[in-house]
């Protein structure tokens, strides 16, 4: 499994840095094991909220922490 990702808050430039949410575990679990799906099936597999799995995708990708692909 992968390490837990940094925290995308404590990238360079940002204000200070936070924990991790449960939610940004889970979702990372899933990733790890499921790396090449959609956000979709990310969000069934970690059993959060799609709008919730958007959104952590949206700041790690920000980040530099995921690489979004076209489906």
């Amino acid at each position: 499994m992968p390490n837990p990702p940094p925290d995308p808050s404590a990238a360079p430039g940002a204000a200070a840095a936070r924990p991790r949410t449960a939610a940004e575990d889970k979702l990372w679990a899933a990733l790890g094991a499921q790396p090449a799906t959609t956000a979709g099936e990310l969000a069934t597999a970690a059993g959060i909220g799609r709008s919730t799995t958007a959104k952590i995708l949206a700041r790690w990708a920000t980040a530099g922490l995921v690489t979004p692909t076209a489906t």
